[in-house]
């Protein structure tokens, strides 16, 4: 059986919602989804007030906490927040990210819309294949990703 746990009612959540100012972190504390919060809120007339933005001390705190080494997820869970919130106010304080196991250094670094082709780099990609390098060490050469790389190579055999 799936749905809201029956020790949740409609007063707890509105409750924990005014307590912790968003409705993700009434969602997270007491174990439901983020959708059910919005829906008691706007079945009692309740005014969601949108997300709650961090305070100049908590991202003093968050800043220092990042450069001690705590991840962004751990920060997150932390503070029951979501993720990207914490990375953008990290961001807006303007921490300088470390990279991760993959080398990238931002959430959404692999999500490029336009990647531009630099002159003679698919000659050059060619070229290293013909070698027989592997696609992982010509990304680590040319500093692209695997997946341009391989997409390159797709593209020149045609």
């Amino acid at each position: 059986m799936s749905g809201r746990p029956p020790n949740v009612t409609d007063a707890r959540i509105i409750a924990a919602y005014r307590r912790l100012g968003s409705a993700y972190a009434a969602a997270a504390k007491l174990g439901i989804n983020a959708s059910t919060v919005y829906n008691v809120l706007r079945a009692h007339g309740v005014a969601a007030t949108g997300r709650r933005r961090f305070t100049e001390d908590e991202v003093r705190a968050l800043v220092r906490a990042y450069q001690a080494g705590e991840s962004v997820a751990r920060l997150a869970a932390r503070l029951s927040e979501d993720p990207p919130k914490v990375w953008r106010a990290l961001s807006r304080a303007g921490v300088v990210f470390t990279p991760d196991r993959d080398g990238r250094r931002t959430p959404g670094a692999t999500r490029r819309r336009w990647v531009r082709t630099r002159a003679g780099e698919i000659e050059r990609i060619v070229q290293l294949r013909a070698r027989g390098m592997r696609q992982q060490q010509i990304a680590d050469t040319l500093g692209r990703s695997v997946a341009f790389v391989c997409r390159t190579l797709q593209k020149a055999s045609r």
